[in-house]
Protein backbone atom coordinates (compact mmCIF):
# COMPACT_ATOMS: atom_id res chain seq x y z
CA UNK A 1 0.00 0.00 0.00
CA UNK A 2 3.05 2.57 0.52
CA UNK A 3 4.17 2.39 -3.03
CA UNK A 4 0.44 3.24 -4.23
CA UNK A 5 0.23 6.22 -1.49
CA UNK A 6 3.87 6.96 -2.67
CA UNK A 7 2.76 7.07 -6.45
CA UNK A 8 -0.07 10.06 -5.32
CA UNK A 9 1.67 11.71 -2.43
CA UNK A 10 5.50 11.66 -3.63
CA UNK A 11 8.55 10.50 -1.89
CA UNK A 12 8.73 13.70 0.51
CA UNK A 13 6.30 12.58 2.73
CA UNK A 14 8.11 10.60 3.69
CA UNK A 15 7.24 8.41 7.57
CA UNK A 16 3.39 9.94 7.05
CA UNK A 17 3.07 7.35 3.88
CA UNK A 18 4.04 4.55 5.90
CA UNK A 19 1.44 5.22 8.50
CA UNK A 20 -1.43 5.73 6.44
CA UNK A 21 0.15 2.90 4.18
CA UNK A 22 -0.15 0.18 7.86
CA UNK A 23 -3.48 1.63 8.68
CA UNK A 24 -4.98 0.86 5.21
CA UNK A 25 -3.30 -2.37 5.05
CA UNK A 26 -5.22 -3.52 8.27
CA UNK A 27 -8.70 -2.89 6.20
CA UNK A 28 -7.64 -3.51 2.31
CA UNK A 29 -6.83 -6.79 1.58
CA UNK A 30 -7.81 -7.45 -2.23
CA UNK A 31 -6.70 -5.96 -5.34
CA UNK A 32 -10.22 -4.45 -6.16
CA UNK A 33 -10.02 -2.58 -2.68
CA UNK A 34 -7.08 -1.75 -3.43
CA UNK A 35 -7.33 -0.12 -6.80
CA UNK A 36 -10.84 1.63 -5.45
CA UNK A 37 -8.80 2.99 -2.59
CA UNK A 38 -6.16 4.52 -4.89
CA UNK A 39 -8.76 5.56 -7.22
CA UNK A 40 -10.78 7.76 -4.51
CA UNK A 41 -7.31 9.30 -3.13
CA UNK A 42 -6.51 10.23 -6.72
CA UNK A 43 -10.17 12.29 -6.62
CA UNK A 44 -9.30 13.97 -3.47
CA UNK A 45 -6.12 15.29 -4.71
CA UNK A 46 -6.97 16.47 -7.52
CA UNK A 47 -9.91 17.88 -6.09
CA UNK A 48 -7.36 19.77 -3.57
CA UNK A 49 -5.03 20.94 -6.22
CA UNK A 50 -8.48 22.30 -7.95
CA UNK A 51 -9.17 24.05 -4.57
CA UNK A 52 -5.60 24.85 -3.83
CA UNK A 53 -5.24 26.94 -7.15
CA UNK A 54 -8.91 28.25 -7.27
CA UNK A 55 -7.62 30.02 -3.60
CA UNK A 56 -4.48 31.02 -5.37
CA UNK A 57 -6.52 32.91 -7.99
CA UNK A 58 -8.65 34.27 -6.38
CA UNK A 59 -5.96 36.02 -3.85
CA UNK A 60 -4.36 37.23 -7.09
CA UNK A 61 -7.97 38.55 -8.09
CA UNK A 62 -7.91 40.36 -4.92
CA UNK A 63 -4.50 41.79 -5.30
CA UNK A 64 -4.77 43.28 -8.75
CA UNK A 65 -8.16 45.05 -8.10
CA UNK A 66 -8.20 46.50 -4.26
CA UNK A 67 -4.31 45.97 -3.39
CA UNK A 68 -1.54 48.93 -3.48
CA UNK A 69 1.37 49.11 -5.73
CA UNK A 70 3.92 46.63 -3.64
CA UNK A 71 1.21 43.67 -3.96
CA UNK A 72 0.51 44.43 -7.71
CA UNK A 73 4.00 44.15 -8.57
CA UNK A 74 5.27 41.84 -6.32
CA UNK A 75 5.42 39.29 -8.42
CA UNK A 76 6.97 41.05 -11.61
CA UNK A 77 9.78 42.18 -9.00
CA UNK A 78 10.64 38.68 -7.27
CA UNK A 79 10.77 37.19 -10.92
CA UNK A 80 13.26 39.90 -12.00
CA UNK A 81 15.24 39.04 -8.90
CA UNK A 82 15.47 35.30 -9.75
CA UNK A 83 16.03 35.79 -13.81
CA UNK A 84 18.87 38.21 -12.42
CA UNK A 85 20.03 35.95 -9.51
CA UNK A 86 20.12 33.42 -12.26
CA UNK A 87 22.47 34.88 -14.78
CA UNK A 88 24.26 35.51 -12.43
CA UNK A 89 25.53 32.48 -10.92
CA UNK A 90 25.56 31.33 -14.95
CA UNK A 91 28.95 33.94 -14.83
CA UNK A 92 29.94 32.53 -11.90
CA UNK A 93 29.75 28.89 -12.97
CA UNK A 94 31.67 30.15 -15.77
CA UNK A 95 34.22 30.95 -13.70
CA UNK A 96 34.84 34.46 -13.56
CA UNK A 97 34.14 34.48 -10.20
CA UNK A 98 35.79 32.09 -7.89
CA UNK A 99 32.48 31.82 -5.93
CA UNK A 100 31.49 28.13 -4.48
CA UNK A 101 27.86 27.54 -4.62
CA UNK A 102 26.55 23.52 -3.01
CA UNK A 103 24.13 21.98 -5.18
CA UNK A 104 20.94 21.86 -3.03
CA UNK A 105 20.81 25.98 -3.37
CA UNK A 106 20.94 25.62 -6.99
CA UNK A 107 18.41 22.82 -7.04
CA UNK A 108 16.24 25.20 -4.87
CA UNK A 109 17.13 27.92 -7.29
CA UNK A 110 15.86 26.30 -10.48
CA UNK A 111 12.52 25.24 -8.64
CA UNK A 112 11.73 28.71 -7.56
CA UNK A 113 12.14 30.03 -10.76
CA UNK A 114 10.56 27.64 -12.71
CA UNK A 115 7.48 27.79 -10.02
CA UNK A 116 7.40 31.73 -10.67
CA UNK A 117 7.64 32.07 -14.26
CA UNK A 118 4.77 29.27 -14.52
CA UNK A 119 2.88 31.29 -11.79
CA UNK A 120 3.38 34.45 -13.13
CA UNK A 121 2.82 33.77 -16.86
CA UNK A 122 -0.43 31.53 -16.30
CA UNK A 123 -1.48 34.05 -13.61
CA UNK A 124 -1.21 36.76 -16.37
CA UNK A 125 -4.04 34.76 -18.64
CA UNK A 126 -6.52 36.33 -16.11
CA UNK A 127 -5.36 39.99 -16.02
CA UNK A 128 -5.11 39.67 -19.94
CA UNK A 129 -8.77 38.94 -20.48
CA UNK A 130 -9.75 41.71 -17.91
CA UNK A 131 -7.98 44.39 -19.43
CA UNK A 132 -8.99 43.32 -23.08
CA UNK A 133 -11.28 46.40 -23.97
CA UNK A 134 -12.83 44.35 -26.90
CA UNK A 135 -14.57 42.07 -24.57
CA UNK A 136 -17.88 43.41 -22.64
CA UNK A 137 -17.68 43.46 -19.09
CA UNK A 138 -20.49 42.75 -17.06
CA UNK A 139 -20.08 44.38 -13.95
CA UNK A 140 -22.57 42.59 -12.31
CA UNK A 141 -25.76 40.43 -12.20
CA UNK A 142 -29.35 41.30 -10.55
CA UNK A 143 -32.69 40.22 -11.36
CA UNK A 144 -34.39 42.53 -14.13
CA UNK A 145 -38.12 43.11 -13.55
CA UNK A 146 -38.42 44.69 -17.10
CA UNK A 147 -36.95 44.63 -20.56
CA UNK A 148 -36.37 47.62 -22.58
CA UNK A 149 -35.00 48.51 -26.00
CA UNK A 150 -32.04 49.51 -25.18
CA UNK A 151 -31.11 45.95 -22.88
CA UNK A 152 -28.27 43.84 -24.57
CA UNK A 153 -27.51 40.28 -24.77
CA UNK A 154 -24.18 39.09 -25.03
CA UNK A 155 -22.71 36.30 -27.50
CA UNK A 156 -20.47 35.34 -30.57
CA UNK A 157 -20.74 35.17 -34.38
CA UNK A 158 -19.63 32.46 -36.56
CA UNK A 159 -16.00 33.48 -35.96
CA UNK A 160 -16.21 33.03 -32.37
CA UNK A 161 -15.59 37.03 -31.72
CA UNK A 162 -17.90 38.20 -28.98
CA UNK A 163 -20.67 40.73 -29.95
CA UNK A 164 -23.50 42.37 -28.29
CA UNK A 165 -26.85 43.50 -29.23
CA UNK A 166 -29.73 45.37 -28.08
CA UNK A 167 -33.00 43.83 -27.98
CA UNK A 168 -34.24 46.53 -30.62
CA UNK A 169 -31.64 45.50 -32.41
CA UNK A 170 -32.30 41.84 -32.48
CA UNK A 171 -36.05 42.33 -33.14
CA UNK A 172 -35.56 44.74 -35.82
CA UNK A 173 -33.16 41.66 -37.42
CA UNK A 174 -35.71 39.23 -36.34
CA UNK A 175 -38.52 41.54 -38.62
CA UNK A 176 -36.77 41.61 -41.67
CA UNK A 177 -35.19 38.16 -41.88
CA UNK A 178 -37.81 35.16 -40.45
CA UNK A 179 -40.56 36.87 -40.01
CA UNK A 180 -43.10 36.14 -42.39
CA UNK A 181 -45.86 38.02 -41.27
CA UNK A 182 -46.17 41.60 -43.11
CA UNK A 183 -48.47 44.24 -41.84
CA UNK A 184 -49.73 47.47 -43.79
CA UNK A 185 -51.35 50.73 -42.94
CA UNK A 186 -50.92 49.28 -39.22
CA UNK A 187 -52.46 52.08 -36.94
CA UNK A 188 -53.84 52.28 -33.71
CA UNK A 189 -57.12 50.55 -32.47
CA UNK A 190 -57.17 49.23 -36.14
CA UNK A 191 -58.63 45.38 -36.42
CA UNK A 192 -56.15 43.27 -38.59
CA UNK A 193 -56.96 41.38 -41.30
CA UNK A 194 -55.54 38.97 -42.96
CA UNK A 195 -54.88 39.82 -47.23
CA UNK A 196 -53.34 36.44 -48.66
CA UNK A 197 -51.47 33.12 -46.68
CA UNK A 198 -48.89 35.73 -44.65
CA UNK A 199 -49.73 39.31 -44.70
CA UNK A 200 -52.54 41.63 -42.92
CA UNK A 201 -53.61 44.88 -42.93
CA UNK A 202 -54.71 47.45 -40.79
CA UNK A 203 -58.48 48.31 -41.35
CA UNK A 204 -58.99 51.87 -41.35
CA UNK A 205 -62.86 51.54 -41.35
CA UNK A 206 -62.97 48.71 -38.56
CA UNK A 207 -61.47 49.69 -35.18
CA UNK A 208 -62.17 49.12 -31.65
CA UNK A 209 -60.97 51.59 -28.70
CA UNK A 210 -61.51 49.19 -25.74
CA UNK A 211 -64.95 49.86 -25.56
CA UNK A 212 -66.28 51.18 -29.30
CA UNK A 213 -66.55 49.07 -32.20
CA UNK A 214 -66.67 51.31 -35.35
CA UNK A 215 -67.79 49.93 -38.43
CA UNK A 216 -67.76 52.42 -41.52
CA UNK A 217 -69.78 51.27 -44.47
CA UNK A 218 -71.52 48.03 -44.33
CA UNK A 219 -71.99 44.97 -42.24
CA UNK A 220 -73.85 41.46 -42.65
CA UNK A 221 -74.17 39.19 -39.43
CA UNK A 222 -75.91 35.99 -40.80
CA UNK A 223 -76.90 34.58 -37.17
CA UNK A 224 -78.47 36.34 -34.23
CA UNK A 225 -76.88 40.14 -32.88
CA UNK A 226 -77.68 40.20 -29.63
CA UNK A 227 -77.52 43.62 -27.86
CA UNK A 228 -77.84 44.69 -24.17
CA UNK A 229 -78.40 48.10 -24.41
CA UNK A 230 -80.59 50.44 -26.87
CA UNK A 231 -79.92 50.42 -30.79
CA UNK A 232 -79.80 54.00 -32.40
CA UNK A 233 -80.63 54.05 -35.84
CA UNK A 234 -79.40 57.71 -37.28
CA UNK A 235 -81.58 56.77 -40.45
CA UNK A 236 -84.04 54.07 -41.58
CA UNK A 237 -83.97 50.27 -40.66
CA UNK A 238 -84.41 47.91 -43.61
CA UNK A 239 -86.63 45.04 -42.54
CA UNK A 240 -86.38 41.58 -45.38
CA UNK A 241 -89.37 39.60 -45.96
CA UNK A 242 -89.38 36.04 -46.33
CA UNK A 243 -91.10 34.28 -48.99
CA UNK A 244 -93.24 31.25 -47.14
CA UNK A 245 -94.73 28.40 -50.29
CA UNK A 246 -97.11 25.94 -48.70
CA UNK A 247 -96.45 23.15 -48.33
CA UNK A 248 -98.41 20.85 -50.61
CA UNK A 249 -101.08 19.91 -48.24
CA UNK A 250 -102.07 23.53 -47.74
CA UNK A 251 -100.40 23.90 -45.01
CA UNK A 252 -98.07 27.48 -44.74
CA UNK A 253 -95.66 27.46 -41.29
CA UNK A 254 -94.35 30.78 -39.79
CA UNK A 255 -90.66 30.14 -38.29
CA UNK A 256 -90.16 33.21 -36.51
CA UNK A 257 -86.16 32.97 -35.79
CA UNK A 258 -86.05 33.02 -39.72
CA UNK A 259 -87.37 36.51 -40.41
CA UNK A 260 -89.76 39.00 -38.84
CA UNK A 261 -91.65 39.87 -41.64
CA UNK A 262 -93.10 37.42 -43.73
CA UNK A 263 -95.06 37.16 -47.09
CA UNK A 264 -97.69 34.05 -47.84
CA UNK A 265 -98.61 32.92 -51.34
CA UNK A 266 -101.54 31.02 -50.92
CA UNK A 267 -102.85 28.28 -53.50
CA UNK A 268 -105.75 27.56 -54.40
CA UNK A 269 -106.97 24.65 -51.92
CA UNK A 270 -108.06 24.46 -48.32
CA UNK A 271 -105.43 26.51 -47.00
CA UNK A 272 -103.75 27.33 -43.06
CA UNK A 273 -101.60 28.61 -41.08
CA UNK A 274 -98.80 27.18 -38.43
CA UNK A 275 -96.58 29.71 -36.14
CA UNK A 276 -93.47 27.97 -34.86
CA UNK A 277 -92.23 30.52 -31.80
CA UNK A 278 -88.98 29.93 -29.45
CA UNK A 279 -87.98 31.35 -26.62
CA UNK A 280 -85.69 33.74 -28.28
CA UNK A 281 -88.69 34.86 -29.96
CA UNK A 282 -90.23 36.82 -27.20
CA UNK A 283 -91.27 40.40 -28.19
CA UNK A 284 -90.46 40.30 -31.90
CA UNK A 285 -93.08 42.12 -33.90
CA UNK A 286 -93.94 41.94 -37.99
CA UNK A 287 -96.25 41.43 -40.39
CA UNK A 288 -97.33 38.64 -42.28
CA UNK A 289 -98.88 38.98 -45.96
CA UNK A 290 -101.30 36.55 -47.11
CA UNK A 291 -101.51 37.10 -51.39
CA UNK A 292 -104.76 34.72 -52.19
CA UNK A 293 -104.34 32.65 -55.73
CA UNK A 294 -105.53 34.33 -58.57
CA UNK A 295 -107.86 30.82 -59.20
CA UNK A 296 -110.08 30.51 -55.91
CA UNK A 297 -112.30 27.83 -56.99
CA UNK A 298 -111.64 25.74 -54.46
CA UNK A 299 -109.45 27.98 -51.86
CA UNK A 300 -110.67 28.17 -48.39
CA UNK A 301 -108.96 29.50 -45.45
CA UNK A 302 -108.68 27.72 -41.80
CA UNK A 303 -109.16 29.41 -38.68
CA UNK A 304 -105.75 30.58 -37.00
CA UNK A 305 -104.03 28.33 -34.81
CA UNK A 306 -104.33 28.31 -31.11
CA UNK A 307 -100.84 30.31 -30.31
CA UNK A 308 -102.16 33.03 -32.53
CA UNK A 309 -104.09 35.03 -29.85
CA UNK A 310 -106.94 37.50 -31.74
CA UNK A 311 -109.09 40.09 -29.70
CA UNK A 312 -111.39 39.20 -27.58
CA UNK A 313 -110.79 35.48 -28.91
CA UNK A 314 -112.63 37.21 -32.23
CA UNK A 315 -112.57 34.35 -35.42
CA UNK A 316 -111.01 35.80 -38.54
CA UNK A 317 -112.88 36.37 -41.35
CA UNK A 318 -110.58 36.24 -44.12
CA UNK A 319 -110.98 37.67 -47.29
CA UNK A 320 -111.20 34.86 -49.95
CA UNK A 321 -111.39 36.83 -53.50
CA UNK A 322 -108.52 36.31 -56.48
CA UNK A 323 -105.82 37.89 -55.90
CA UNK A 324 -106.66 39.69 -52.80
CA UNK A 325 -104.18 40.84 -49.92
CA UNK A 326 -104.50 40.70 -46.34
CA UNK A 327 -102.03 41.32 -43.40
CA UNK A 328 -101.77 40.12 -40.02
CA UNK A 329 -99.40 42.36 -37.37
CA UNK A 330 -98.24 40.25 -34.80
CA UNK A 331 -96.06 40.40 -31.27
CA UNK A 332 -94.58 38.08 -29.46
CA UNK A 333 -95.59 37.95 -25.66
CA UNK A 334 -94.10 33.99 -24.99
CA UNK A 335 -92.27 31.24 -26.55
CA UNK A 336 -96.12 29.86 -26.88
CA UNK A 337 -98.17 32.54 -27.47
CA UNK A 338 -98.47 35.95 -30.35
CA UNK A 339 -101.07 38.31 -30.18
CA UNK A 340 -102.48 39.22 -33.86
CA UNK A 341 -104.87 41.15 -35.63
CA UNK A 342 -105.84 40.71 -38.99
CA UNK A 343 -106.40 43.24 -41.81
CA UNK A 344 -108.62 43.06 -44.42
CA UNK A 345 -108.61 43.55 -48.60
CA UNK A 346 -106.08 45.54 -49.53
CA UNK A 347 -106.82 44.85 -53.49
Amino acid sequence: MSKILGKLFGGAAGSFIDKIAGVADKFITTGAEKQAFEKEMTKVLIDAEAAMQKNVTERWKADLEHGNWLTRSVRPLVLIFLIVSTVLMVFVDSGSVNFNVEQKWTDLLQLVLITVIGAYFGGRSFEKFKNNSSMPRISRIANDTALTDSDKLLGTDVSGSTKNFTLAQLGTFTQANYSNVDIANGAINRILTASDADSLNGEANLTFDGSTLALTGSGTVSSDFDVTGSIKVTQNLRRTITTVTPNGSGVSTITLTANDNFLVNLENESSSLVMTIASENVGQSGVIILKNPSSVGSFAMAALPSNMLTPAGASVNFTTSANDTSVISYVVISSTQALVNFVGDFS
